[in-house]
């Protein structure tokens, strides 16, 4: 019995030891991370064809304004007419949408550097671009709305937001070169200002002209009124006294003296037809 004691006790040990010594062994058990699925970000639709290069613009554009954009162009400052819509016909920048913009600005750089000049130290000049927004109308039945935003900050900017307040678009954005949050609200609002003032002086000219040219109309006209009175009044008049003349010579009695000559032919008729016989012609042709 005591040795069937002392070999289950012993067994104990060796177990006990066994263990101890795979606690302490080199193995190490890794447990791997299971894979995490994510789903992946949908690409943001384009404005102008995808394009990479030297002189290729970009920026990643939200539509802020609260309308739809249908029309989006875009020209060096300078220039005077804008190119053609960047967007395919149907196409919609809907409102709250992001987008990136591409923009192939190799002949504008081109050009621009041709003006520099030859001079190694005059810094080459970077051409400005003009963004014109076409805005669908607000209400059904409504006019589209066309804006522009001027000298887009492309040089500081990577992503922006469009936005349409006091009938003005702008941009703002985080500052590449700073980190400051900027707006060119306040640059379209002068600009416009500034638009409106050099347009008062010209539609003033416009008026004047008119009310001058109306005011020479007027008064010609009425000199060749009164000319034309005038040469009526004179001929009525002489006819006037040419029937008198006529009248004056028909005859010597009282109705001579109806005559249109005047008050001295009148008192003259009257005098030749009273009853005076001093006033009585003889047969011979005197007066007695």
């Amino acid at each position: 019995m005591k040795s069937k004691f002392l070999l289950i006790a012993v067994s104990a040990l060796f177990a006990a030891a066994a263990l101890l010594s795979g606690c302490g062994s080199d193995n190490n058990y890794v447990v791997e991370d299971e894979p995490v699925e994510t789903e992946a970000e949908p690409a943001l639709n384009t404005i102008g064809e995808p394009i990479t290069g030297e002189n290729v613009l970009t920026a990643n554009l939200t539509n802020e304004t609260g309308r739809d954009i249908i029309g989006f162009a875009m020209k060096v400052s300078e220039d005077t007419e804008f190119g053609a819509n960047l967007m395919d016909e149907g196409d919609v920048f809907t409102a709250g949408e992001e987008r990136i913009l591409y923009y192939d600005a190799a002949d504008a750089f081109e050009a621009a550097a041709a003006q520099t000049g030859t001079d190694p130290n005059e810094p080459v000049l970077e051409p400005a671009f003009d963004i014109q927004l076409t805005l669908k109308a607000a209400e059904e039945g409504g006019e589209d709305t066309v804006v522009v935003l001027h000298q887009f900050p492309f040089g500081d900017l990577t992503a922006g937001e469009l936005r349409f307040e006091d009938e003005v678009a702008f941009v703002t954005y985080v500052s590449s070169a700073t980190g400051e949050e900027l707006t060119t609200k306040e640059a379209e609002l002068k600009l416009k200002e500034d638009e409106a003032a050099a347009a008062a002086p010209a539609a003033s000219t416009t008026t004047a002209t008119t009310t001058q040219q109306n005011s020479t109309s007027s008064s010609t006209g009425s000199s060749n009124s009164g000319s034309s009175n005038s040469g009526s009044g004179n001929s009525s008049n002489s006819g006037g006294s040419s029937s008198g003349g006529s009248d004056s010579g028909s005859g010597s009695g009282g109705d001579s003296g109806s005559s249109n000559q005047g008050g001295s032919s009148d008192n003259s008729g009257g005098s030749s037809g009273g009853g005076d016989d001093s006033g009585c012609i003889g047969d011979e042709g005197l007066v007695y």
